[in-house]
C-alpha cells in the first residue's frame, strides 16, 4: 500500500467550513451589535453631560419634569428636592456596600414626604454610611431637608443578587413595588433621587457630633461605556477563528492537492 497516495487524497473539509461560516457569522453579528450599543450609549451620555451643566442648587424638580423621566431613552435629570421624612420606619440600608476608599458599609435610603404638590412620598438613596445605624431615623425625623441631585434608575439586580428579607431588615437592593407593600405607600415615581448634597436649613446636633454625614455619589456620575471593547473582541473571535480553520483544515486540503499533482 503506498501510504503517501492515501495520505494525499484529502476531502474539501465541508462540515469545519460550515461550523467556521456559522461562528464567524454570530461573532461578527454579536460585535455589530455592540457597535449599535455604542452609539445607543453614547447618545445616552451626551444627554447624562447636558444634564451635568445644570446647577442642581439652582433648579427646582417640578412633578412635569419627573413625569418627563418616562419619556426619555435613559431617564436622568439632575435638580433639587424638598420635603421631610415621611415617617423614621420608612428607611432603610442597602448592604453590602462599598464606598471610594474601599471600605464596606451601607447606604441608607429613606422615603422623602415631597414638597410638591400631591405630596407623595420619593425614593431618596442619601448615600453611603459605615454601618446599619438607627440613630439616622432620629436625627432625621422631621427635619426639613433639601436635596441636590438627580433622579434616574435604580440598578436592577442581577441573579447572584440576594433576595430582600424586609422581617429581617436586610436589603440588598431597591424594589419599589416591594417597598410600596411594606411601607403602605405610593411612591410619587419608580425613579430614585441619588443625593449629591444634602442641605440642613439647620444641622442636627448628633450630626455635627459624632455621627457622619451620608456620603454623597458624585456628580460625575455616567454609565459604563465599553461597548467598543466588546464589539474589538468578538470582532477578534472572529478573526481568530478564520486564522485557526486556515491552519488546521485548508492549508493541509491545498497542500495536499499540491502534493496528489
Amino acid at each position: 500500500m503506498n501510504i503517501s497516495a492515501s495520505t494525499s487524497k484529502r476531502k474539501f473539509p465541508v462540515l469545519a467550513t460550515f461550523c467556521t461560516l456559522l461562528g464567524c457569522a454570530v461573532l461578527i453579528t454579536l460585535g455589530t451589535w455592540q457597535i449599535k450599543r455604542l452609539h445607543w450609549k453614547t447618545d445616552i451620555i451626551q444627554a447624562i453631560q447636558a444634564q451635568k451643566n445644570v446647577d442642581a442648587a439652582q433648579k427646582e424638580l417640578s412633578i412635569n419634569d419627573i413625569a418627563d423621566l418616562n419619556n426619555q431613552t435613559y431617564p436622568f435629570v439632575r435638580g433639587f428636592i424638598k420635603g421631610k421624612l415621611n415617617n423614621s420606619d420608612h428607611l432603610i440600608f442597602l448592604t453590602p456596600r462599598i464606598n471610594a476608599s474601599g471600605t464596606v458599609g451601607t447606604e441608607l435610603v429613606i422615603a422623602l414626604q415631597s414638597s410638591m404638590n400631591d405630596h407623595k412620598p420619593i425614593l431618596v438613596n442619601l448615600g453611603w454610611v459605615p454601618s446599619s445605624d438607627k440613630i439616622y431615623a432620629q436625627i432625621l425625623d422631621n427635619i426639613d431637608l433639601k436635596l441636590e441631585g438627580h433622579f434616574k434608575n435604580s440598578p436592577r439586580p442581577n441573579s447572584f443578587t440576594p433576595a430582600n428579607r424586609a422581617e429581617q431588615g436586610f436589603w440588598s437592593h431597591i424594589d419599589v413595588t416591594y417597598l410600596e407593600r411594606e411601607f403602605g405607600l405610593t411612591f410619587l415615581t419608580p425613579f430614585v433621587f441619588y443625593n449629591e448634597n444634602l442641605v440642613f436649613e439647620k444641622m442636627p446636633p448628633a450630626l455635627k457630633a459624632n455621627v457622619p454625614m451620608p456620603q454623597e455619589f458624585s456628580k460625575q456620575w455616567q454609565p459604563y461605556n465599553k461597548h467598543l471593547e466588546y464589539a474589538i473582541f468578538w470582532y477578534v473571535m472572529a478573526g481568530l477563528l478564520i486564522v485557526i480553520y486556515i491552519l488546521r483544515f485548508f492549508v493541509p486540503y491545498i497542500y495536499a492537492g499540491h502534493k496528489q499533482e
